[in-house]
């Protein structure tokens, strides 16, 4: 396996910066520095030092996820609206109907996501909203 060239990640750097109020979003939202790292192809601790720079408080290692947004319910049924895409290279908000996740695109790639069209299961008990 060859190393990335000093180009190649300068590159994955760079597209870390342009993507800045997504990259600051998702980590507010609580999703983890090392998923958002593996995203955009860089070092975790290089992301947390530049998330530092642009006056993020990070989170301890082992500490919990500030919030637990993955998750978007219509305020009257109680049926899930939208969720947080489950694969690591998107991560988006996604809308959902009739169970499934709708078409949207990749965060790091810009292209159609995978898991668009997925089936999605409540999992919550029933009368619980």
């Amino acid at each position: 396996m060859s190393r990335r060239t000093a180009e190649e990640k300068a590159a994955a750097r760079e597209r870390v910066v342009a993507d800045r109020d997504t990259v600051i979003d998702r980590y507010t939202r609580g999703e983890s520095l090392r998923a958002i790292a593996r995203v955009y192809d860089v070092h975790a601790p290089w992301l947390s030092a530049r998330l530092t720079r642009w006056g993020v408080e990070v989170r301890a290692h082992n500490a919990p996820p500030t919030s637990h947004t993955h998750v978007q319910r219509d305020s009257e049924t109680g049926a899930v609206t939208a969720i947080r895409c489950p694969d690591p290279r998107c991560g988006r908000v996604a809308d959902v109907s009739r169970n499934r996740l709708n078409d949207h695109l990749a965060t790091a790639t810009g292209t159609r996501c995978a898991l668009s069209g997925s089936h999605v299961q409540d999992k919550a008990p029933s009368g619980n909203t």
